[in-house]
């Protein structure tokens, strides 16, 4: 079941993935409070998906992943996938920083193919992403990595090492324009 709150969701429409069944786990073991699981057994999977009219369901992000910009709710995956589209680049994580009146900006760490190190420029991949994004969705900020991202055992991108570069530049960045600014 798609869920939008404690609203089912209508086909094709975005929300959380919920599960039940006989093969769905109660509790994890020695942590039973950890699992989401509503009162009636639906198990909370964290996971944004939606379901078209044949039924087929499409995981879209993980919950935690979305980027929220003054209300507007980005899908990490869509700005990756934008990133993506440039040939050079070889992985992309898209986060969130932080904004004081809108909460959140959309930034991203890239990483480049061999053969292309030293040839992506922010100011190319903004640009390239914002011919298929919205422009709230538009990083303003892209840190470009020579070596690969790191990941989990089961092979994810570890985001929140990668949030804080990305913090810790946007922040460096601010500095340094307010700096100007005052000149």
């Amino acid at each position: 079941m798609i869920m939008n709150g404690s609203t089912p969701a209508s086909t094709g429409e975005v929300g959380e993935v919920w599960l039940r069944g006989p093969n769905v786990m109660k509790e994890y073991w020695r942590d039973p409070g950890k699992l989401a699981v509503t009162k009636d057994g639906w198990f909370k999977t964290g996971d944004l998906g939606c379901v078209d009219k044949e039924g087929f369901l499409y995981i879209r992000d993980r919950i935690k992943d979305i980027i929220i910009r003054g209300g507007e709710n980005i899908d990490s995956t869509s700005v990756e996938n934008a990133l993506y589209a440039d040939e050079r680049v070889m992985e992309a994580a898209a986060v969130g920083v932080p904004h004081p009146r809108l909460g959140e900006f959309v930034a991203a760490v890239v990483s480049a193919k061999p053969g292309f190190k030293g040839q992506l420029t922010e100011a190319s991949l903004i640009a390239a992403a914002a011919k298929s994004l919205p422009k709230f969705a538009v990083p303003v900020l892209v840190v470009i990595k020579d070596e690969p991202l790191e990941r989990t055992e089961s092979g994810k991108i570890l985001k929140p090492q990668l949030r804080k570069i990305a913090r810790d530049v946007w922040e460096a960045k601010q500095k340094g324009e307010k700096s100007r600014t005052k000149l």
